[in-house]
C-alpha cells in the first residue's frame, strides 16, 4: 500500500547503517544482537543506529512523540 511504500522509501533515504539496522530489526524482525552481528558492530552501536534511525524517521514522516 502507498503508506507502506512511503515509509520504506523514507527508510532508504536514511544514512546507510541506520536504514540497514531499521530494515533488519523491523522488516526482518531480528533481535538487536543479530542486527549487530550482521552489521559487524557492537550491540551498543546497533542500538545507536536504531535510535537515530527512528528519530530521523519520525522527523521526516512528521510524527510527533
Amino acid at each position: 500500500d502507498a503508506h507502506n511504500e512511503d515509509f520504506w522509501q523514507t527508510v532508504r533515504s536514511l544514512p546507510r547503517r541506520q536504514a540497514q539496522a531499521i530494515a533488519l530489526h523491523y522488516l526482518e524482525d531480528r533481535p538487536v544482537a543479530e542486527v549487530a552481528a550482521i552489521l559487524g558492530c557492537t550491540e551498543s552501536t546497533a542500538k545507536v543506529h536504531l535510535h537515530k534511525g527512528r528519530k530521523s524517521l519520525a522527523a521526516r514522516l512528521g510524527v510527533t512523540e
